[in-house]
């Protein structure tokens, strides 16, 4: 279980929304959330820009840095944070302050850049001191980037933001602990109705490139009923609309893919038995 793409790359970037979401539709603050939002009619594509719809300011240490205007850029652990994809981000937000319909309609002021990556980028943070930046960690994990620089930035080393924070976050990188996928789990018995389809994103890629922790967590009794809950719907629906794995027809061949499926998930084949055909 998982999303890659046809060539079998990690689509990480999904994982990546469905954690924004994970992280900050819970806060209640009205904002609106574009991927792959486009610049201009060439495609160049931000990772995601983030409106702050409302005043209302985010009190958590990554969100309390958002203003009206927000770009998001995602490094994947298999990426590195670069000095290059550092003016890379800068470079979005520029682009998309320019290219406002009327003059000044976006302030600066009022536009930042994120970068998310699960690495400390020692080199990218060394080039921009050299350059007469200051990098300043505000926060286990967070680092505000001020000098001279036209657009507020700061960068988010998910490795190293503390314990019990951001499980959605920390579950997208390698070797993320136990207790953040399980804190992820736990995030679906949220009250907000898409909150299991942003854990679901999370979790397909955390699956792939965590399976041993993923094991782990299946052994301790943990996982199979925790599947069953972020992954339930998507089993029914697939049921429903005919388009299991093949294509199978007939109630029993479907059930068999999903108990095929769920083993794959490594759930223990008794639980899985039970979940497919109970």
């Amino acid at each position: 279980m998982g999303i890659k793409d046809e060539v079998g790359k990690i689509e990480y970037h999904y994982g990546f929304y469905g954690a924004v979401h994970a992280e900050y539709e819970p806060t209640h603050v009205k904002m609106e959330y574009l991927q792959e939002h486009e610049l201009g009619e060439e495609p160049v594509r931000m990772d995601m820009l983030l409106l702050k719809l409302e005043d209302t300011p985010l009190t958590d240490p990554i969100g309390s840095f958002f203003r009206a205007h927000n770009v998001l850029e995602y490094k994947s652990p298999e990426d590195r944070l670069t000095v290059s994809a550092f003016y890379k981000a800068q470079g979005y937000a520029l682009l998309y302050k320019g290219m406002e319909k009327t003059v000044d309609a976006i302030p600066l002021e009022q536009v930042t850049v994120t970068l998310f990556h699960d690495a400390y980028p020692r080199r990218m943070f060394r080039m921009l001191e050299e350059r007469g930046m200051d990098i300043a960690e505000v926060h286990p994990g967070v680092y505000r980037v001020t000098g001279p620089l036209s657009v507020h930035t700061q960068v988010v080393v998910t490795s190293r933001l503390p314990k019990g924070e951001y499980s959605a976050f920390k579950a997208l990188a390698k070797n993320a602990s136990k207790d953040d996928i399980i804190s992820l789990l736990g995030l679906a018995d949220s009250n907000h109705p898409q909150m299991v389809d942003y854990v679901r994103a999370v979790l397909n890629v955390s699956i792939i490139i965590n399976e041993k922790t993923i094991e782990e967590i299946k052994e301790a009794g943990i996982m199979p009923e925790a599947v069953r809950r972020v992954f339930q719907e998507e089993f029914k629906q697939e049921r429903d609309e005919g388009r299991m794995e093949g294509r199978m027809e007939g109630r029993e061949e479907e059930r068999q893919v999903i108990f095929e499926r769920m083993k794959a998930a490594n759930i223990p084949e008794d639980q899985a038995r039970a979940i497919a055909f109970g």
